[in-house]
């Protein structure tokens, strides 16, 4: 899958889940009137003190406000409904008391018999002809609630986050990332070469020449770091090779073209690789990739010595494809091996 279509339907699954926490939000902020406030846990005893119990509604709007029709509930559905002409006028409040007593323009009773709003947890709904217009949450639901949408933004715009640094890194691979990302990764690399040009036999091969990578150090691109590590004549023959070293810890994990998952390395990037493939055309030079894999760069446990051709055209290669190429680690290189 892309990362343009992860990305979408990622942002397709944010904006269902928020729509279905707040489903709502619009549709409230065009109504005037409010739940303001709440008192649910009655001074002294709660059956014995109802009236200790009120939900307070406000007209923030600039305009009178008839509730006729409009009513408030619980999560349990218990409701009391606003009497036909009372009405609201702009910046006037009122609370309805769980308990008896006379209605008056800031006083409104529910004339219940017994506490309604829990002490624990619940939810006032604010509604016009059964339409939610307000709804206010505490307690324990409330927490949930809350904790339920702050989660679900801070997962979404972190998992965002993480897609966007994907995309930005995609060019170079995982494990390449892992190796190349610690401050120690050119020390290995060097010793790993160090290894390598000591299976030279001085008698028998020529080293010519022997990258320094000095791009790091300078700051800038150094054209002679384009090309493979290593250079080498053979006393005898006259023929020139050039190898490039690529020490790994271990295999890792890759998915293939057909979707499945299997072992190998990630041995170099496409621009490493066009790299390669431009100096094998320039110079004619034949092109080997010398991988060690596990032990130490000075003493790997596996090596493997493979033409540039028969790895060129993929940045990840398998772990049973390498084993065709392998040879004994501390053995002296010999001609035959590169013809």
């Amino acid at each position: 899958m892309g990362l343009g279509k992860a990305r979408k339907e990622v942002l397709f699954k944010i904006v269902i889940i928020l729509t279905f926490l707040l489903p709502l939000g619009m549709a409230l902020s065009q109504n005037s009137v409010r739940i303001s406030n709440i008192n649910y846990d009655a001074p002294g005893s709660d059956t014995e003190n109802l009236n200790g119990e009120w939900v307070e509604i406000e007209n923030m709007g600039d305009n009178i406000v008839y509730l006729k029709g409009w009513s408030i509930s619980d999560e349990y559905g218990h409701t009391y409904y606003f009497p036909n002409n009372f009405r609201l006028e702009p910046r006037e409040r009122v609370k309805i008391y769980t308990g008896r007593g006379k209605d008056t323009k800031y006083s409104l009773y529910w004339n219940k018999d017994w506490p309604v709003w829990n002490n624990d947890g619940d939810t006032v709904y604010l509604k016009k002809s059964g339409e939610l217009v307000d709804k206010y949450s505490y307690g324990k639901f409330s927490q949930v609630y809350y904790w339920i949408i702050a989660i679900t933004v801070v997962g979404a715009f972190t998992l965002l986050f993480v897609l966007k640094k994907r995309k930005k890194q995609r060019k170079t691979p995982l494990d390449l990332r892992c190796y190349f990302s610690t401050q120690d990764h050119h020390k290995m690399g060097k010793e790993f070469e160090k290894f390598v040009i000591h299976l030279f036999d001085e008698k028998e091969w020529i080293i010519e020449d022997w990258t320094r990578d000095m791009s790091g150090t300078a700051g800038r691109l150094v054209r002679s770091d384009l090309k493979p590590d290593i250079t080498v004549t053979h006393r005898n023959t006259g023929r020139q090779f050039a190898i490039e070293c690529k020490y790994r810890s271990e295999f890792v994990e890759g998915r293939l073209e057909n979707g499945k998952i299997d072992f190998g390395i990630w041995w170099a990037n496409r621009r490493q690789i066009e790299n390669y493939r431009r100096f094998l055309e320039e110079s004619n030079i034949p092109v080997f990739i010398l991988i060690g894999i596990g032990g130490r760069p000075t003493n790997p446990e596996k090596i493997f010595l493979i033409p540039f051709r028969a790895i060129m055209q993929y940045e990840f290669t398998l772990r049973r494809y390498l084993e065709r190429f392998k040879r004994p680690t501390n053995r002296p290189f010999s001609i035959n091996e590169f013809i």
